[in-house]
């Protein structure tokens, strides 16, 4: 399996804001098609393979209703894919760390910090069918005199191929991605 060059341009794991969502899913969309696709039998193949670190700065603005939202940040990302004896993808592992994104009411100029750091594990149900395991924390916001304000940290498991959630564990403000725009905005209304 070899992973394209560009930068993975997918902050958080979804298809949400705070991240362009196309070019992250089309190259983890990619990983798990090419790395499907491969022969069996092909002894290299049996040793994990890592790719990465993929560093992405990104600048995009949301429409919070009433008022208009700029985001930016950088995260780095790193994928590592895990192939059975045969050959084929068992397991693909992706790490991203997003230290400080910032979030800015641009009429009011009030702002938070939102931190990430979480692996997300693509386990192989299936022929072409994989369950989805979030570890860490995607989503973590303190204030100052506030202290925790949202978190989005634990263990989630997704079933193949949808946002059906099949175990859950730790503290959980944003399981469903349509969530994440709209609890990020109403921080800084």
């Amino acid at each position: 399996m070899r992973m394209p060059s560009s930068t993975c341009r997918s902050r958080r794991e979804g298809a949400v804001p705070p991240r362009p969502a196309g070019r992250c899913a089309f190259v983890l969309s990619a990983a798990l098609a090419l790395a499907v696709g491969l022969p069996a039998g092909s002894a290299a193949a049996a040793a994990p393979e890592r790719y990465g670190p993929f560093v992405d700065n990104y600048d995009l603005t949301w429409d919070c209703g009433t008022f208009a939202a700029a985001v930016s940040g950088t995260s780095t990302t790193r994928f590592t894919a895990f192939f059975d004896r045969d050959g084929s993808l068992t397991r693909l592992l992706r790490v991203t760390h997003a230290p400080a994104d910032l979030v800015v009411n641009t009429a009011t100029g009030a702002s938070i910090v939102v931190r990430g750091h979480f692996t997300v594990t693509f386990n192989r149900v299936g022929t072409d069918t994989f369950t989805r395991t979030i570890t860490g924390f995607r989503y973590m916001v303190n204030e100052p005199g506030s202290g925790v304000t949202l978190q989005e940290v634990g263990r989630i498991v997704y079933a193949p191929n949808v946002q059906t959630v099949l175990a859950l564990a730790g503290q959980h403000d944003l399981i469903d991605d349509d969530a994440v725009e709209p609890a990020l905005c109403a921080l800084v209304a």
